[in-house]
């Protein structure tokens, strides 16, 4: 039976004091590149107080909003920092609950009054704004072309880069990443089997290439004039996937969209499955599924999703949604 290990640490926004507590009735935590911030959630017994402070409620409460999170869980004798954050918000019920946010939370109350460039390259745009180290994700110089922004948070900003250039921005490690949904230079390949670490596969469906139905467009930026150029390929009543590029002729941007429609348009798995909180896995790393019993299951799909959820009942397990097939 695996023994478990947690760690939770607290620090004051106001003073900078620390609190760390090793119990907690259960943890949720929730990360995708389709979503900019990651969030948390941590129940914790009411009964628990610290040097005689209630911990939720009143002026002299211990959890504030603002204050800063770090979350570390496993199996023991070990620990992973699987989330660092802030409190967003303190319910006093019974049990207390705490919902957190990633770094998103500051820069969604970072304020840009006014903004206005002719012409800029992402790099430029994400440093006059946030300041602060950026992993850009091999997209460094891409032009934006003009770009405007008017009494805008920089979340609202990176929101603007996702729908309308197609760039995710997410934070690993306390580090902004911006760029596409994941990275070959740093993802990582964690193998799940069926027959061991798979606790349900009921939501992974089978799909096989003619079945489904699927239609995509893709939209390329002309950095010059910031002027739009769209095509669509693929079964008119699919479901759309919509991806951006940039300075693409009609011709070459239609290759594209049918590149991408057959990168979809696979024979294997899609949907989600639930597994033991290790091997860790973070959304844009690879999955590799494998069954020894049955080899056509086998298969390497891109990490879309990850649920956490950790408590004394059900233990630490992992629900893991895969996206598209990168390899058999």
């Amino acid at each position: 039976m695996l023994r478990l290990n947690s760690k939770i640490t607290f620090t004051s926004k106001t003073d900078g004091t620390e609190i760390v507590f090793d119990f907690v009735n259960s943890v949720e935590i929730e990360s995708s590149y389709e979503n900019l911030t990651e969030t948390a959630k941590i129940t914790i017994p009411r009964k628990l107080n610290f040097d005689g402070k209630p911990i939720a409620v009143g002026l002299n409460s211990i959890f504030k909003r603002g204050d800063s999170v770090k979350i570390e869980l496993g199996y023991f004798p070990d620990l992973r920092t699987v989330f660092n954050g802030y409190i967003t918000k303190v319910s006093p019920k019974t049990p207390i609950v705490l919902e957190c946010e990633d770094n998103m939370f500051i820069l969604k109350q970072t304020i840009i009054p006014k903004y206005s460039k002719t012409t800029v390259t992402l790099k430029q745009l994400l440093t006059d704004i946030i300041g602060t180290v950026v992993n850009f994700r091999t997209l460094l110089e891409v032009n934006l072309g003009s770009f405007k922004i008017s009494n805008a948070s920089v979340a609202q900003v990176l929101d603007t880069l996702k729908s309308d250039y197609g760039f995710y921005s997410y934070f690993v490690d306390g580090v902004l990443n911006v760029g596409l949904a994941s990275d070959a230079s740093d993802t990582q390949t964690i193998e799940f089997k069926f027959e061991e670490s798979i606790i349900d596969d009921s939501s992974l469906e089978y799909q096989r290439e003619e079945d489904m139905r699927l239609k995509v467009k893709a939209v390329s930026i002309n950095s010059s004039d910031n002027s739009k150029t769209e095509v669509e390929v693929g079964d008119e009543d699919g479901a759309l996937k919509t991806f951006h590029t940039q300075n693409a002729t009609e011709t070459a941007l239609r290759k594209f969209a049918e590149l991408k429609l057959a990168e979809w348009k696979y024979e294997g798995f899609s949907g989600s499955f639930k597994t033991f909180g290790e091997p860790y896995i973070r959304h844009g790393d690879a999955c590799k599924l494998v069954s020894d019993k049955i080899p056509e299951k086998n298969g390497t799909y891109e990490v879309v999703s990850v649920k956490r959820s950790f408590n004394t009942e059900d233990g630490y397990k992992q629900d893991i949604e895969i996206g598209i097939k990168l390899n058999g």
